[in-house]
């Protein structure tokens, strides 16, 4: 390999790492921008839980919080298989702070939760199902990119054209073969004219015998 040609494959490695480094840092800035607000507000309801008291449902909160950000490591949005799992993870999520909530408003009979915390819990399931949403979002844009693929079919085989040749090449050997024999008719016919002329000419020059 000459240098030229060397330096053009050493820039179009460069390239394409390039490219492939960069479409997953714009991958990971969207998948934080996705689940920042969820994030945000699970922060939030952390905070009224701990100003509150309720340690245990802090301590359940805290670990669904390091569960979705590796959720969020894992999750590629240009995979249907991965989207599908994320939402069936966020979906257990939102089951479990709501059998969690539900648990407090029993504990609260008959006066109820605090308002500041009902609020943050309203606000967390909103944006679970945003992020619910977003992920159908994906989804169809994955089908729809699926469905807007063009279709390779293979071009069936045409036998005539080569059977043709084969008919065509076997009656030019025919019409080469009756050529050769009609030449080596030809041929023979001169040579036996010349050998009766040969003849004749030798019985003419015959000596006679008188009787």
């Amino acid at each position: 390999m000459d240098v030229a040609s060397s330096r053009y494959h050493s820039r179009k490695r460069t390239h394409e790492s390039s490219s492939y480094h960069k479409s997953i840092e714009e991958d990971n800035n969207e998948k934080y921008l996705l689940f920042k607000n969820l994030l945000k507000s699970l922060d939030y309801l952390l905070d009224i839980l701990q100003q509150r008291r309720f340690m245990s449902f802090y301590y359940l909160v805290e670990s669904i919080i390091g569960e979705i950000k590796a959720c969020r490591t894992n999750t590629k949005l240009s995979d249907s298989r991965s989207l599908y799992d994320a939402e069936k993870f966020i979906i257990a999520i939102e089951r479990r702070l709501t059998n969690r909530i539900n648990d407090e408003y029993h504990r609260a009979s008959p006066h109820g939760i605090n308002e500041q915390l009902q609020y943050k819990f309203d606000k967390t399931l909103d944006e679970i199902q945003h992020l619910l949403n977003s992920f159908k979002h994906y989804q169809s844009q994955i089908n729809k990119h699926k469905r807007s693929r063009p279709i390779h079919r293979s071009l069936p085989i045409e036998d005539k054209p080569s059977i043709v040749h084969r008919s065509t090449t076997q009656q030019k050997t025919r019409i080469d073969n009756d050529d050769d024999q009609s030449s080596e008719a030809s041929h023979s016919s001169i040579g036996d004219e010349v050998l009766m002329e040969v003849a004749r000419h030798a019985y003419e020059q015959r000596p006679h015998h008188s009787k």
